[in-house]
């Protein structure tokens, strides 16, 4: 018996689908379904109030950056929540599931694409804390399989080097270290 057989990955697949019974599976993705609704909306919220906060102190924190690119982030962020939140209001059966999962994937990727857009208005600056913020809330507060943990995680790294393959990085302020001498 090899080491990469059967039993070493029976924890990837966690299917309590089979341990129910038929008569009350209908039930539980309508109770599963209703929980990742709540989970979404609890999502989408808390980013959209983290990214406005973020741009509302950016009033003071940087006042070179426009008020029309300002606006410009608002709006589609604005938009882009308010369409996931009404989109995934119809979560109520099993296939709702997947929709409601689908709804949480293209929201992730309307962030990080406020994330590239915002990131446009300081070509000299870089700062990747968004990413991290980002990621960590993408994959804690939303329950992802294993195998969609990897396809939300690859998203971020793919817009993380986008960002940089983006960036003129030869203008950029590095702070200082020293433990290269």
């Amino acid at each position: 018996m090899s080491f990469f057989s059967r039993t070493h990955f029976e924890f990837m697949k966690i299917e309590p689908s089979r341990q129910i019974p038929a008569r009350y599976r209908d039930e539980f993705n309508a109770r599963l379904a209703g929980c990742l609704k709540n989970r979404i909306f609890t999502f989408c919220i808390s980013t959209a109030v983290l990214f406005f906060a973020t741009l509302v102190a950016g009033f003071y924190l940087t006042p070179e950056i426009s008020l029309i690119h300002r606006i410009k982030l608002f709006t589609i962020l604005a938009v882009g929540s308010t369409a996931i939140l009404l989109f995934n209001r119809q979560s109520e059966c099993g296939k709702c599931i997947i929709r409601s999962k689908t709804h949480a994937f293209v929201y992730i990727l309307l962030l990080l694409t406020v994330v590239q857009i915002a990131a446009g208005a300081q070509p000299t600056d870089y700062s990747y804390s968004h990413y991290i913020l980002l990621i960590f809330f993408s994959t804690v507060m939303l329950p992802w399989s294993l195998l969609e943990t990897f396809g939300v995680i690859a998203a971020h790294f793919a817009a993380f080097f986008v960002y940089f393959a983006g960036r003129d990085l030869s203008q950029a302020v590095f702070p200082p270290h020293d433990f290269w001498r």
